[in-house]
């Protein structure tokens, strides 16, 4: 079973803490392998821990990453249990035409010194509660607004009809990321419904850069009231 640690593409759901450990101890009674897909919430951006994962209290047998890992450079990794491993070079046949890549393993390298010499971890630990009170604040005056969810620097903002609190407003998201592209922000929607802001900026993202997307955010939904 493979499972991103967060929940992304679903519309940023964190919480709560040890939620997917009781599906991975019935993955592996069931003889199965449990494997975090770490592409979206790894390499710090929880802020509280360096892996999704780490939140649900197991340690997967196999965990998969990618784009972050380079930070733009092309390159992504498998790391895994020894006995997976070894189970798996022993009866697959396998071979990678890239493998071993200097450039892309020297943009890797380099991302990890960034994120511990510059204390990244807590940067987004730090700034990532500013936004999220920020936005909190912002669905006290904004009745579209349904709910806010996220840890660290990877946090969402659900739209709903204002009339009655509960349907997704998709159309008023897809409103929202592209009014807020015109003035140089850029976001997504995700979710089901498509109605769900995910909300995830750099990992050297600060509480100015909080500010301004916080106040530029709540423009936009004033405007769009009207």
């Amino acid at each position: 079973m493979i499972v991103d640690s967060i929940m992304s593409s679903d519309g940023v759901h964190s919480d709560p803490a040890g939620l997917l450990a009781s599906a991975a101890r019935a993955v592996r009674e069931a003889g199965g392998l449990w494997i975090a897909d770490e592409v979206q919430s790894g390499f710090g951006r929880l802020g509280s821990t360096w892996w999704g994962f780490q939140q649900h209290a197991l340690v997967p047998d196999l965990v998969v990453m990618g784009k972050p890992m380079g930070n733009g450079v092309p390159i992504g990794a498998v790391v895994g249990r020894e006995e997976v491993m070894a189970t798996f070079g022993r009866d697959i046949r396998y071979f990678n035409t890239f493998g071993g890549n200097p450039v892309s393993i020297a943009a890797a390298t380099a991302v990890l010194d960034v994120i511990e010499s510059e204390q990244l971890l807590d940067n987004v630990s730090k700034t990532g509660q500013t936004l999220l009170e920020g936005l909190r604040e912002l669905a006290t005056r904004h009745g579209c607004i349904g709910g806010i969810r996220g840890c660290g620097l990877f946090t969402a903002v659900e739209f709903v009809n204002e009339q009655d609190g509960n349907t997704p407003d998709a159309a008023r998201a897809s409103l929202v990321v592209n009014e807020l592209r015109d003035r140089r922000i850029l976001i997504s929607a995700s979710g089901p419904h498509e109605n769900v802001l995910k909300i995830r900026p750099p990992l050297p993202f600060t509480a100015d850069h909080a500010t301004r997307l916080l106040s530029e955010l709540d423009d936009v939904l004033a405007g769009l009231a009207q």
